[in-house]
């Protein structure tokens, strides 16, 4: 099911969406105006979620969907969700226990992303995600590295980051010891000696920084997830060298 951007969206279209499709399992949310999901009630089945927040942080409704229907989440999208917090992270992409794939695409993290926090610092946000996608993603370099620390069986890095630097990376690599592709099509803060000792020092992964190189990624989508992709321009995942 697919809202796009040009149809409305209220709490009674909401509501009924969990009456009518109780056994819905994509869900893209793209409303013309400005949103909450309000109304929008337990949707047991769900496992493809595409959420666009319109420049907004999360609010409670966020907080009590996840809550509600994310648990056999496997792929989820944030588009445009702002200032995020640590405790907004628990609570959405924490909930997630069988989340696969992850994409931020134009979201940010607050600077004190970690004041007043709930929850213990270091314990990792997720257990489950393989791959990660961050496209636009708002963050200090610092955070941009504790975040995605924060997986602890990542396999596949995209980012379109410029803000990388050699040693930034090296922590990435040296908390990600099943990561085997990190790929960035602009070439990072690094000289391609460095890149180089960097590669032979972390073997178990590729580095692909070369500008418009595809890597080969093994992911598997069901079959309506590539119907959607082809068919509604809905992807699981999204095309780095079009920042789409």
């Amino acid at each position: 099911m697919l809202f796009h951007s040009l149809e409305l969206l209220s709490s009674n279209h909401l509501e009924l969406v969990t009456k009518l499709c109780p056994r819905v399992e994509w869900l893209s949310l793209d409303s013309a105006l400005f949103y909450n999901l309000e109304g929008l009630g337990q949707l047991p089945n769900l496992k493809l979620l595409r959420l666009n927040y319109k420049s907004r942080p999360v609010d409670q409704t966020v907080v009590d969907f996840f809550s509600l229907s994310c648990h056999n989440l496997t792929t989820l999208q944030l588009f445009d969700v702002k200032e995020m917090h640590m405790d907004d992270l628990r609570l959405t992409i924490g909930q997630c226990k069988c989340l696969d794939t992850l994409v931020l695409n134009e979201c940010s993290l607050r600077e004190d992303w970690e004041h007043l926090r709930s929850y213990e610092r270091g314990k990792p946000l997720s257990h489950s995600v393989r791959m990660i996608q961050l496209i636009c993603f708002q963050a200090l370099l610092p955070q941009f590295v504790q975040f995605v620390n924060m997986f602890t069986s990542l396999q596949i890095l995209e980012t379109d980051s410029r803000d990388l630097d050699v040693e930034s990376l090296k922590l990435i690599l040296l908390q990600q010891p099943f990561l085997s592709i990190f790929r960035c099509p602009s070439l990072i803060a690094a000289s391609l000696h460095q890149l180089n000792s960097l590669q032979h020092l972390f073997r178990h992964c590729s580095l692909q920084v070369a500008t418009g190189f595809e890597p080969e990624i093994d992911h598997t989508a069901s079959l309506a997830v590539n119907l959607l992709a082809e068919y509604a321009d809905f992807s699981a995942t999204l095309n780095l060298g079009s920042g789409r």
